[in-house]
């Protein structure tokens, strides 16, 4: 049911006030014998079919952090990216994941992607900590 002020414009994003929450949290990782693997879902019954090629595409392993916003079955994703060097051969020295959400509301992962960001860039002007 929707509230009263609950519009959707042309583009399907939620025109309300009133930010939906994220409807799936989906974690993938590069498996150096696999390729991209889907390493943990919430909820369990999300259908992940083909997420992890989208949350973690071609391309990624040349950079150390990125996000990318697509579409599954209908739903608005963000996923952020992090690529880390390893000491463990078995995954050829590098680990890599990225954690996706899950929206029916684009600019309530918009907002996220901006806070994220501003983060990223405060962790990265403060320097290293001890």
């Amino acid at each position: 049911m929707r509230a009263a002020n609950d519009e959707t414009g042309s583009n399907g994003v939620a025109t309300s006030s009133a930010r939906r929450p994220p409807v799936a949290v989906v974690v993938t990782h590069f498996n150096p014998r696999l390729g991209q693997r889907v390493e943990w879902q919430h909820p369990r019954d999300f259908v992940t079919e083909g997420v992890e090629f989208k949350a973690m595409p071609s391309g990624f392993d040349t950079c150390e952090q990125d996000f990318v916003f697509f579409r599954h079955h209908g739903l608005w994703a963000l996923a952020c990216f992090h690529r880390r060097q390893t000491d463990n051969d078995s995954e050829r020295e590098v680990r890599m994941r990225s954690v996706a959400l899950f929206s029916t509301d684009l600019a309530a992962l918009q907002e996220a992607h901006l806070a994220t960001q501003l983060l990223v860039h405060a962790k990265r002007s403060v320097g290293p900590q001890p």
